[in-house]
């Protein structure tokens, strides 16, 4: 099994577009993250005026920043390790689930927030006044720790089950071996969340 894992480190190892082609994709991610956080610098969230919506929006965002940091360490770390890792460059797949669960973990409950957001609008386009009198803080931070809660546990109930964290594995990928089947249905989910943000969103 090693062997073939080490098969497949070198074939990659030796293509070098592919290799290009993950440091294009972590100078993205890098690109990406400058941007975002000069975005807030400049605008921050206040030109939303509702309290409850700027929590979110924060988190939102937040999540959008830890993301492209997870994922720039991730396909940084993987360049490095095929352009100078030699033969053999496995990596310990306790680090790619610490990287990338991160970044799953963010990207999860962004698609959270934005049906948070969508629910918040929906509510605020029926009922106008009452939205714009309740600053309830609470509730949305409560919102906030709850769809993180929900998005960690969602990433940890499937693949740490599954996952076998001793091994060295040719990829960074967290689909290894039996964790297939527990992505695929993380993604149903995903899609769900994705769809029912869509449809409260135009609702509102």
């Amino acid at each position: 099994n090693q062997m073939s894992s080490c098969l497949a480190t070198d074939r990659l190892a030796s293509s070098t577009p592919y290799v290009i082609f993950l440091a294009v994709k972590a100078i993205l991610c890098y690109v990406a993250l400058c941007l975002l956080i000069l975005h807030l610098k400049i605008h921050g969230v206040r030109w939303l005026a509702h309290s409850n919506s700027m929590i979110v929006f924060a988190a939102y965002l937040g999540c959008n920043v830890t993301v492209a940091a997870a994922y720039g360490f991730v396909y940084s770390i993987d360049s490095l390790r095929l352009w100078l890792g030699g033969p053999c460059a496995l990596i310990d797949f306790r680090l790619i689930f610490l990287l990338r669960g991160v970044g799953s973990i963010a990207i999860r409950t962004q698609i959270i927030y934005a049906f948070v957001l969508s629910l918040e609008r929906f509510y605020s386009s029926l009922f106008p006044i009452e939205f714009e009198c309740c600053k309830c803080v609470a509730l949305s931070v409560a919102a906030v720790v709850v769809s993180l809660f929900i998005s960690t546990t969602i990433i940890v109930g499937v693949f740490v089950p599954l996952a076998d964290f001793s091994s060295l594995v040719p990829t960074t990928n967290l689909i290894q071996g039996k964790t297939g089947d527990g992505y695929q249905t993380m993604i149903y989910f995903e899609i769900g969340m994705e769809v029912a943000a869509i449809v409260m969103f135009h609702l509102g």
